[in-house]
């Protein structure tokens, strides 16, 4: 569950990164002024795919729409009202890129898949704002199993099969030169890319390198052995791999994206053995707010919640006659640490030197002038609670949602099987096993076709650049480009 918690938050931060980069090129992009107008994609478009940005093609529209999927994201990342949220999101995620599919790449194929996949998973189960205000009772599982978390880890491996099954050409198994023919093409080289030019002995053993981590490293990712150090090992190895591509080639998004990919594959063990580090020579905490005071009791479980805390006991200071009078003197919650008590900003400061997330914040917050803003910060807050309630007004304690059940994880299954056959289909001499006609409908429809053929089944051999030709008034052509 810590996974997946951790793969929610990583899920939305990049989601929004994928709304807000688009601003950028909102016009040019998503609109009727750009260069494509809603026209030319009515031509084109399958009739089952469906994108809101259809409904009017000016810059407003278009950018009310990125808010909106910024905030889907935001609360996905949040963990508030989290179904919906990861609903929405892949509805506004496939929404964007169908309005113009010329500019997407492998990134955003990733991007998509994982949206749609985390509609089945029970992301809102830990370190989350539904989490924090559950009324329930339930207790959080440790660990999900179902067809949704089946289907999130096999979409990650399939990504790494089938690209390495479709590198079919001699250059990425006989003369190994792929690499070289890759870190060739000016449009994608970084400087350190061109600098391993350099080095054609070794860019050949990378060749086969890179081969093999596709095809027999997704078993690392797998492993039932090794008490979880295997699986981290794995999960490491993946995530250095995409960083050196990303640092060798420009690859737009699509390492990034592979490393929220990954996240799922992190073991219990990891987690177990990081949070007994983190919390070693750490007191326990108790925590005091004002049982009259809404904001004050929304507050602390949230705080309790997003700093990893959930064993901190939450009490209301009326139950301790000593606590109660403490806290009406300094007109502030308690936090009681190592036999001490804390009030004010010294209480956050002392609830963020408890957590085993944000415990590095904790000398920074001790600096004089943040200690001082901090405790004014609090003074004003104490003071104005009716104002400062505000941003936390709609939110409620209510029972969390039920996760996803057998109902929702069956049908993830079934998409899984679907995926797979249609990935199988992308193969050399996979056409005979093409999904029967109207077979396809439903991945047209939720937008689940892909095909993980980067660099495949060889390196272009042929670079350029682009170039806009203009003419001046004495009659001289320039590129206008640059």
């Amino acid at each position: 569950m810590r996974s997946l918690a951790l793969f929610r938050v990583a899920l939305g931060a990049a989601v929004l990164y994928d709304a807000v980069t688009r601003f950028g090129d909102l016009t040019a992009f998503l609109t009727d002024d750009g260069v494509l107008p809603r026209v030319f994609c009515f031509q084109d478009m399958h009739p089952l795919r469906l994108s809101v940005y259809m409904i009017n093609g000016s810059a407003p529209f278009a950018a009310a729409l990125l808010f909106l999927q910024a905030a889907a994201a935001a609360a996905l990342l949040a963990g508030w009202r989290t179904r919906i949220a990861a609903c929405v999101t892949w509805f506004l995620v496939i929404s964007v890129q169908l309005r113009n599919p010329l500019v997407l790449q492998g990134g955003d194929i990733l991007l998509r898949m994982l949206a749609f996949w985390a509609m089945f998973l029970p992301l809102g189960a830990a370190y989350s704002v539904d989490r924090a205000l559950d009324t329930s009772g339930r207790a959080a599982p440790r660990v999900a199993l179902s067809g949704g978390t089946i289907a999130l880890l096999s979409q990650t491996l399939m990504v790494y099969l089938f690209s390495a099954a479709l590198k079919t050409s001699p250059e990425w198994h006989r003369d190994g030169s792929a690499i070289y023919y890759a870190l060739s093409l000016e449009q994608f080289s970084t400087p350190l890319g061109t600098w391993l030019l350099g080095f054609p002995d070794f860019l050949v053993l990378l060749t086969h390198f890179t081969w093999w981590i596709e095809a027999a490293g997704p078993l690392l990712l797998l492993a039932p052995f090794g008490g979880g150090a295997v699986r981290v090992l794995g999960v490491f190895v993946f995530a250095a791999f995409h960083l050196a591509m990303g640092a060798c080639l420009r690859l737009g998004t699509f390492p990034l994206f592979d490393l929220v990919s990954l996240v799922p594959f992190l073991p219990s063990s990891f987690w177990d053995s990081l949070e007994a580090a983190l919390r070693k020579g750490k007191e326990e905490v108790r925590i005091y707010f004002d049982a009259d005071c809404g904001f004050c009791k929304k507050s602390v479980y949230l705080i309790r919640e997003m700093f990893a805390l959930a064993g901190a006991p939450v009490i209301p200071a009326q139950a301790d006659p000593v606590t109660h009078e403490l806290m009406l003197r300094h007109n502030s919650w308690i936090v009681e640490a190592g036999g001490r008590r804390y009030h004010k900003f010294d209480a956050f400061v002392e609830l963020v030197r408890a957590s085993p997330v944000f415990s590095f914040l904790a000398p920074v917050l001790r600096l004089k002038p943040v200690h001082a803003a901090g405790t004014s910060a609090y003074e004003w807050t104490a003071s104005h609670r009716a104002k400062a309630s505000l941003p936390l007004a709609w939110l409620r304690f209510t029972p969390a949602p039920a996760e996803p059940g057998t109902l929702a994880g069956g049908a993830a299954f079934l998409f899984l099987i679907y995926v797979f056959f249609w990935n199988w289909s992308t193969l050399p001499g996979g056409e005979r096993f093409t999904l029967p006609r109207g077979y396809e409908r439903p991945g047209k429809l939720l937008y689940l076709d892909q095909k993980w053929d980067m660099f495949s089944p060889y390196p272009l051999k042929m670079d350029g650049w682009y170039v806009i030709q203009a003419k001046l008034a004495d009659g001289s052509r320039v590129d206008f480009f640059r």
